[in-house]
């Protein structure tokens, strides 16, 4: 399958280490928004955990922006993903 029908998702800070990985190209057929992605990337307990609470929303701390835009400010979990895209996903920020 080429690039142009998939979504590239980038793992930042301590995720990299969770999903093992630093970037992942996922099929844009499994992953029609946001929460789509999230769901099938999160397919081990510690990353399910890691990205979503209790309630299955994403972790207050955790920061996840398509194409540069934070998804709080767009559909949040239900932003739709176009061929293309870039996702990236960031741990909770610390700082001084």
């Amino acid at each position: 399958m080429d690039k142009a029908s998939k979504v590239e998702t980038t793992f930042y800070g301590l995720l990299k280490r969770v999903f093992q990985e630093e970037k992942k190209q996922v099929d844009l057929s499994k992953a029609l928004n946001i929460r789509t992605l999230l769901l099938g990337l999160c397919n081990s307990r510690e990353r399910h955990d890691r990205i979503f609470d209790e309630y299955g929303n994403v972790r207050q701390n955790i920061s996840i922006f398509i194409n540069g835009r934070n998804i709080l400010f767009l559909k949040g979990l239900e932003t739709e993903l176009n061929a293309g895209d870039s996702v990236a996903i960031f741990p909770p920020m610390a700082g001084g």
